[in-house]
């Protein structure tokens, strides 16, 4: 048993060395089991390496995994697997429980107990405590020592709902983050590893969990290889925390001392040197800037570059343009593949839907690296609203939204007019399943006219789709209503998705979405309703028979769902990768391009937040309860992380920045930027702030049909407007006008550009068509305001007869309509009776009003009689 570090900086080819020498023990038959063991995003990647490097009958013989993989393996071989794994979502179930029981208990966050995301904070904290082996006994202990009575008061909470916890699982359930302590303990009893040499990368720092895991590995194995991205050995020497490699030699000194309490034997470490790095070779800027960027001095690279640009962007759409249309030109002019292309950034979530949809337009195969919530997907949405409705009692929100998830078979087209229907008549509550017909026809006057055959016909499809909604989900409140426990509502929800054939729909939704080539969203699309059913089965077991009502049995069953991600691998090879800085590692990039440069993004300006707050982490680490780094840490670790990022690209390295953000607000460039315009001052530097119009740019924007021919159709409107364009454009016309698929559409876009926005005289029967009113054009004083203010509100009101949507709210107009309706009647009135206006007084008025306006609201009812409000405003 022994240790060996492989030291080197960023791209001196430590991966590579690891390889090298797993190869060299598989053709020398040397003994033993040959592993490899990386972090668990890196697997995928490590494993395609290895089978690039070693082929097929080498990749037999050496196994890549990843903490989480050996936990399994070691499991299989030992036991521990009787248990059931307890998932995210049951954890942040059985918190959100637990919290309901004991809140009056709670001194600190007896208030925050009942938010919801409340839950998640805690299942975060207790992952942590796991994680760095703080169990309940050592937070009683921390108690009795820290002076802090808010501090006291937070660990007293945390520790009444951590037992809670354990005792809720213990002897029943498998939490995850326990894997490893229970590795830890079965590896005593495991032969995988005995004999076994094992090379460790891509680790910058471990967890006292895996330290453990190590420490045993240590005792068993041949021998452990750990690559370390630094300088070279520390001397197990003090370092100062602002040093790039601050977290890295941190990570040898513990090694050192885990070898040291074990007397395990520490050979001779392996020196990589980078003159210049292997990653490097084709690229002096790129072996330059990795050198220099962390230096003091630095050194000035006094060339212009070729390798490393600068794009200064007016916002990120444009930004992401200019990234799209370089990739293309990378793979057109450069030879690249999409493979060889990685874009990423700091901000993934603010960047991730832009990049879609460009990329998408530019025909670049891409993957986002990126776990995805299921949450917003429409079965997830169709469950809770479903819910929902029976728990609210039907509210609007709700039974819109599980409608429009496309998941109950009513039409589109059904939905929206029913919708309109229940916006006008005010529809909402008990009226959804009163067993009475819904009989009301909005209407803005009190005519008193008949019913017309096409109400008539409105009203009989408006009861039809009404049935349809309301009877699957009144079937569902049956069966929910039979008992109050989970295992009941759990049932009623399966019968319920079967009864809507909810699976059949998936599975066309899944076919339909992989003909259109998007394969990520039917994988997504086919694992979500497994994982729903995972959810229901965790929630039964935490909830136990135990009477729950439905709607805190909503709430939980919500909380599980919104801490379910879907971890997805690339469905093809050959694809950009996008990523986040902090989640991506090397996979023999060539060309890098980092978005979102600004100030504020990259580097993360890191913020005090969480459960724990960084004086509370102080103070815990004071009495020797070490948690993760609080936030001053992680500003010097950003800086670990910015190094890796522009030291992952071996060829060409793009950095780019918006000056605005979607609302136009004034965005910085990052330190970074002025940090490596001070190491390179001749630096390519682009911008599109200020266009420019020279072959290559032009040239640039044909990337694919889509998109070029977004950029035709501007530069053909410049034309018309008497400015020169570039003679590319007449080319480019002139290929979507012989293509078959755009000729109709070219034409079509084309002819806009003739359009004048002048007003011409309209022909009489067309003028009839659109005023004539039963073979007559009536008007009035309302109406030539109209035309006189507007005449284009005239032509959409009266001509078109457009509408605003129809709401059940009293307006000014519905007043007024029936004061205009009141005022008819009784002139009519006096004239029918032949009443003298001298013989008509104040009471004779007030009471014949009162009863023309009954009349007329008993005849007609309108929003004016739909609640107290509406009918005291009345009176």
């Amino acid at each position: 048993m022994s240790l060996r570090f492989i030291y080197g900086r960023a791209g001196s080819g430590k991966t590579t060395y690891c390889l090298k020498d797993i190869k060299r023990k598989i053709d020398n038959n040397e003994s033993g089991q040959l592993i490899m063991l990386v972090p668990e995003q890196f697997s995928f990647q490590a494993g395609k390496n290895m089978l690039e490097y070693l082929g097929e009958k080498g990749m037999a013989k050496v196994k890549v995994l990843s903490f989480k993989r050996m936990a399994y393996m070691v499991f299989s071989e030992t036991g521990g697997l009787y248990r059931r794994y307890m998932s995210s979502s049951g954890k942040v179930m059985l918190i959100y429980s637990v919290l309901q029981g004991i809140k009056k208990d709670l001194k600190y966050y007896s208030i925050p107990a009942n938010k919801q995301g409340f839950s998640s904070n805690i299942s975060d904290i207790i992952t942590e405590f796991k994680r760095y082996n703080v169990s309940p006994e050592i937070l009683q202990m921390a108690m009795g020592k820290v002076e802090d009575e808010g501090l006291k008061d937070k660990l007293f909470d945390i520790d009444l709902i951590y037992r809670n916890f354990e005792n809720e699982i213990k002897d029943k359930y498998i939490d995850s983050n326990d894997d490893l302590t229970i590795l830890s303990e079965k590896l005593d009893e495991c032969h995988i590893f005995d004999g076994a040499e094992i090379w460790i990368d891509e680790f910058s720092s471990f967890t006292p969990q895996e330290y453990l895991v190590l420490e045993k590995l240590l005792k068993k194995s041949k021998r452990i290889n750990i690559t370390l991205c630094s300088n070279g050995s520390s001397g197990f020497s003090d370092v100062e925390r602002t040093d790039v490699f601050a977290t890295v030699i941190d990570t040898e000194n513990k090694f050192i001392n885990i070898c040291r309490d074990n007397n395990v034997p520490i050979d001779k470490g392996v020196y990589l040197k980078c003159e210049p790095c292997v990653r490097f070779a084709d690229s002096v800027e790129l072996n330059h800037l990795e050198k220099n960027y962390f230096a003091y001095p630095y050194s000035v690279y006094k060339k212009e570059t070729t390798d490393i640009s600068i794009f200064k962007a007016s916002n990120r759409f444009s930004e992401i343009t200019h990234v799209a249309r370089s990739i293309v030109s990378l793979v057109r002019e450069k030879g690249l593949r999409f493979k060889d292309i990685a874009v990423l950034t700091r901000d993934i979530d603010g960047y991730e839907k832009i990049i879609g949809a460009l990329f998408k337009e530019h025909n670049i195969p891409y993957f986002i690296d990126k776990k995805r919530d299921i949450s917003s997907n429409p079965l997830i949405v169709m469950v809770l609203s479903s819910l929902e409705i029976l728990s609210k009692g039907w509210s609007y929100e709700s039974v819109f939204r599980y409608l429009k998830t496309g998941l109950t078979g009513i039409s589109s087209e059904d939905i929206d007019f029913i919708e309109n229907y229940v916006l006008a008549a005010g529809i909402k509550g008990k009226r959804w399943t009163e067993d009475k017909k819904w009989t009301y026809i909005p209407r803005s006057d009190y005519s008193g006219r008949k019913i017309t055959e096409d109400e008539k016909r409105m009203i009989d499809r408006v009861n039809s789709i009404r049935n349809s909604i309301t009877e699957p989900l009144l079937s569902f409140e049956k069966e929910l209503r039979v008992k109050n426990t989970a295992y009941n509502y759990c049932m009623a929800i399966y019968n319920f998705l079967y009864a809507l054939n909810i699976p059949e729909r998936i599975g066309k939704n899944v076919d339909e979405l992989k003909e259109k080539g998007d394969l990520l969203t039917a994988e997504e699309y086919e694992r979500v309703f497994n994982m729903l059913m995972d959810v229901l089965d965790q929630s039964v077991e935490i909830l136990k028979g135990n009477e729950i009502t439905l709607d805190n049995f909503t709430k939980i069953l919500s909380v599980g769902l919104m801490e379910e991600e879907i971890g997805v691998i690339p469905p093809s090879l050959d694809q950009v990768i996008v990523g986040s800085v902090d989640r991506i590692r090397n996979h023999g990039a060539r060309a890098v391009f980092i978005v979102g440069v600004n100030d504020g993004v990259f580097p993360l300006t890191i913020s005090d937040g969480g459960i724990l707050s960084d004086e509370d982490r102080e103070s815990l680490k004071d009495i020797g309860v070490e948690l993760a780094s609080d936030s001053k840490s992680k500003v010097f670790e950003e800086g670990f992380i910015i190094y890796r990022t522009l030291s992952t690209s071996s060829k060409y390295l793009n950095l780019s920045y918006p000056i605005a953000d979607h609302e136009g607000k004034a965005l910085r460039p990052s330190i970074i930027i002025g940090r490596i315009k001070k190491i390179f001052p001749k630096i390519k530097e682009e911008s599109n702030i200020v266009e420019e119009k020279s072959d290559r740019q032009e040239l640039q924007k044909i990337t694919s049909p889509d998109a070029a021919f977004k950029e035709l159709i501007v530069n053909m409107r410049r034309f018309a407007d008497g400015e020169n364009i570039n003679p590319i454009w007449i080319d480019v016309y002139k290929w979507y006008k012989l293509e078959d698929h755009w000729s109709e559409k070219c034409s079509r876009a084309l002819s806009a550009l003739s359009y004048t926005n002048q007003v011409k005289t309209i022909k009489t029967d067309k003028a009839k068509e659109l005023y004539e009113d039963n073979k007559s054009i009536k008007t009035s004083v309302s109406k030539l305001e109209k035309y006189a203010s507007c005449p284009f509100a005239f032509f959409l009101e009266y001509g078109l007869r457009a509408r605003e949507r129809k709401l059940y709210e009293l307006t000014f107009p519905d007043i007024g309509s029936l004061i205009h309706a009141v005022l008819d009647k009784l002139l009519y009135t006096i004239e029918k009776e032949k009443i003298q206006w001298k013989d008509i007084d104040e009471g004779w008025c007030k009471k014949k009003t009162s009863l023309i306006e009954d009349g007329l609201l008993l005849k007609n009812p309108s929003v004016l009689k739909g609640s107290k409000r509406y009918d005291y405003v009345v009176k």
